[in-house]
């Protein structure tokens, strides 16, 4: 099980007994920081990620596109717990 992110809060506790019952399992909440030491890296991985993008590999989920002067309405919705899917600011 992976966590990523937590714009609705953080998740519930867990009870590591049930978890057990469940036979071997691997929980981790990964952060950037241990995939990317390092900016070149990052800037590398960045690439990758925008190259599976524009192949068709990887397919977002964009629940809506915002203008760059609209960014606090954005960040509302994101708070709020109102959106479904990525949020793009465009310029």
């Amino acid at each position: 099980m992976v966590s990523i992110g937590a714009s609705t809060g953080a998740p519930p506790a867990i009870d590591v007994g049930t978890l057990n019952a469940k036979g071997p399992l691997f929980l981790t909440r990964p952060g950037l920081a241990h995939h990317a030491t390092d900016f070149s890296e990052y800037r590398e991985r960045v690439q990758d990620l925008l190259d599976a993008v524009e192949s068709g590999i990887i397919k977002p989920s964009v629940w809506k596109i915002f203008p760059l002067v609209e960014a606090a309405q954005a960040h509302a919705a994101l708070q709020g717990g109102k959106s479904a899917g990525a949020i793009v600011l465009r310029s």
